[in-house]
Formats: structure tokens, sequence, C-alpha cells
């Protein structure tokens, strides 16, 4: 039912031309159809098109490997940033690179990726993710004065506020500051996310 509506808003998305494929290719990526995204979007390209439609062609195939799950994702990624460094996108895509080290346990790069990301350079939600996921890797890394700062950052945020109450408490039980760390363990309720695990502690 919502592929003919969309069809319907955005008429040049059933065109033939080079449009037609980039304006199919972003409804695919945007409705998880990745397989199909990069189809449209690598037919796009050999169309004769303009730099803007091929700057978000590659943008597109790029984030669509990444969200399946593709080695080659890193690569498409860099050669992305590499080819378009003044691009808005590039933030984002540099943030994704940073994503694809987190996801694999490797912290190191993850830090280093996502210091290339400026604070406040995007929308709230992706903001707070990078902070977290600055925080986790700093914490795994042991690094955990830095962990513990950027974790009072977040404290209030909706959907990080329970995990950073529970890591601060971690950062105290790691340091062996067990008295401590029992006190704000306890403090976080049952029947939220965390509520087991810091009892397990």
């Amino acid at each position: 039912v919502a592929a003919p509506a969309m069809a319907v808003a955005q008429p040049g998305v059933m065109s033939s031309e080079a449009l037609g494929y980039l304006e199919r290719g972003k409804l695919m990526y945007e409705s998880h159809n990745y397989v199909g995204a990069i189809d449209q979007l690598e037919q796009m390209k050999r169309l004769p098109n303009n730099a803007s439609m091929l700057e978000q062609a590659d943008y597109y195939i790029a984030l669509s490997k990444f969200e399946r799950g593709e080695e080659s994702s890193l690569d498409a990624l860099l050669q992305f940033i590499d080819r378009y460094p003044a691009s808005p996108l590039a933030v984002e895509a540099q943030l994704k690179v940073g994503n694809y080290y987190f996801y694999r346990g490797q912290w190191e790069s993850a830090l280093l990726s996502y210091s290339l990301v400026r604070n406040r350079s995007l929308d709230i939600d992706s903001d707070e993710d990078l902070l977290y996921r600055r925080a986790y890797s700093n914490l795994r890394l042991g690094n955990y004065r830095e962990a513990e700062h950027q974790y009072y950052e977040l404290e209030k945020s909706p959907r990080y506020g329970g995990a950073t109450d529970f890591y601060k408490a971690y950062i105290e039980y790691a340091q062996g500051q067990y008295d401590a760390a029992e006190e704000h363990f306890a403090r976080i309720p049952q029947g939220r996310e965390w509520g087991y695990q810091s009892r397990n502690y």
C-alpha cells in the first residue's frame, strides 16, 4: 500500500533517468531494502548524472553496505569521506566508520574514528549515540576517568540514563570502590533494564 503512495508523492521515482534510480535507491534504503538500494544506485551511476547525484549515490551505497554488515562497507565509507571531505554527509559517514569498529569490539580504532567527529555536529540522538559509544569504548579500554566524565554528560538522557547509572557504578566497582559501587548499584530500580545486572554485582 505504501509503495504506490510514495510513487504518487514523488513522480520522479518512476523515471528511467538517473534521478529516478536515485530516488528509488533512497526510498529502498529508507525501507531497509539495502540490496535493492545498492542495485538502483549502481545503475544510476552508469547513467548521465551530476556531481550532487553521484555524491548521494555513493553515500547511500556505503550506508547500505554498512547496514548489511558487509566487510567492504569500511572501504566504501572511507572512500566517501576521502572523495567528499567538505560534504555535510561526511560527518555521518565518519560516525559510521566508528560504529564499524565499535560493533566489532575494536575499541581503540572506534575511539580514534569517533575523535574525528566534531561534538554537536549531528542531530541530538546521533550526538548522544556518539557520546555513549565513546564512553563505552573508554570503559572497555580501562580509561575510567574519561568514561566517567562522558557518562555524567549522559545522565539526564531519556535513552541512556539507565545505562549511565549502571556504568558509573561499574566504574567504581572496577576501581575497587566497593562500598560506593554497592550503594549506587542498589539505587537502580529492579524494574529497569539494568536492575538485574546491578543486583548481580
